[in-house]
């Protein structure tokens, strides 16, 4: 056969031998296309309070809108590439080390700056409860969301708060030794100074609003660090707890009823100590100063009674223990 007549099947030999693998990594390609993304990134279904979410086996850039979802990533060893606002003031120092530089995507109310929120590119996202279900939806759009209950049954429930995260982060072991340590310490301070506590029942308060100070029993956040240290609650507080563990709100009026039997007042401050403006206004009452703890001097500050994870918890301690040491 001339070499001219052989031309065409040589082209059709070469073509055929470019088209199969062409045709192979193009279907691949369609396959991968059609794919979704939790499919191209493993993935695993977590149990929280608000339903089953489906998230990543290890998240790696997680944003929070709110502190109380950026404190327990930070007690897990996990900094946010996005988050709430928060100021340092409530911040224990070493935490805020890490997170001063990180963007804030959200205001103290929960508003979201979606178009930065994308832009961190998250592979999770926490919001709160109380958030917007419209923006909340619009965060779905971007990577999955757990929500972390700030109100409702879920508020006095702080260590359930962590525990959460640490399961949708996949961070349950470092969880394990953060709350073996806390335990730890819990019984410690029980330990050298339950007879103390035990003769000095105490009371817990604080005013966000003037004339709506709110009382903190033995069930509601920082009664749930204290207790297990070793502190005992005046009766006239535990008579006002509720079964939910929610935060007490009284009156002017009522609130010296209140704390009327208790021998040691604490009143809540920034994580830092400084102070909350409506909460020093209640202190100069007369009926407050009045207050037998009062007249004696027992009466110190708290510290941040609304207790975002370990950070904040331990403060809650070390000002406890700073106040016992005062009374010998």
């Amino acid at each position: 056969m001339p070499a001219a007549a052989r031309l065409p099947d040589l082209f059709w030999s070469i073509l055929m031998s470019i088209r199969r693998p062409l045709l192979a990594a193009l279907a691949l390609a369609s396959v991968l296309a059609s794919t979704p993304f939790a499919l191209a990134q493993d993935t695993r279904t977590v149990t929280t309070s608000f339903g089953d979410v489906e998230v990543p086996v290890n998240p790696q850039r997680v944003i929070t809108t709110h502190y109380i979802a950026t404190q327990p990533l930070l007690d897990l060893g996990l900094v946010p590439v996005g988050q709430g606002a928060i100021t340092a003031a409530n911040v224990p120092d070493d935490y805020w080390a890490q997170i001063e530089n990180v963007p804030v995507v959200a205001t103290p109310a929960g508003e979201v700056n979606l178009e930065q929120a994308a832009a961190l590119e998250p592979d999770l996202i926490f919001a709160i409860n109380t958030m917007d279900p419209a923006q909340v939806d619009e965060l779905r759009k971007l990577a999955p969301v757990v929500l972390v209950g700030i109100s409702g049954p879920d508020r006095a429930k702080w260590q359930s708060r962590v525990a959460q995260i640490a399961e949708a982060t996949n961070r349950t072991a470092e969880l394990k030794t953060v709350e073996e340590a806390f335990a730890a310490r819990q019984a410690d301070i029980k330990a050298r100074t339950g007879d103390m506590a035990a003769a000095h029942p105490i009371a817990v308060w604080v005013a966000w609003d003037f004339g709506e100070p709110a009382l903190y029993p033995s069930n509601t956040m920082s009664g749930r660090i204290l207790e297990p240290a070793g502190a005992v609650y005046a009766q006239s507080v535990e008579a006002l707890k509720t079964e939910d563990g929610s935060d007490v709100y009284l009156s002017n009026e009522t609130l010296g009823d209140a704390l009327a039997d208790a021998q040691i007042l604490f009143y809540g401050t920034a994580l830092n100590g400084d102070p909350i403006e409506t909460t020093t206004q209640t202190r100069d009452l007369g009926t407050y100063k009045a207050l037998s703890a009062t007249a004696a001097g027992y009466e110190f500050p708290i510290g941040k009674l609304t207790i975002a994870g370990y950070g904040d918890a331990n403060a809650i301690l070390t000002y406890y223990e700073k106040a016992l040491a005062s009374l010998h």
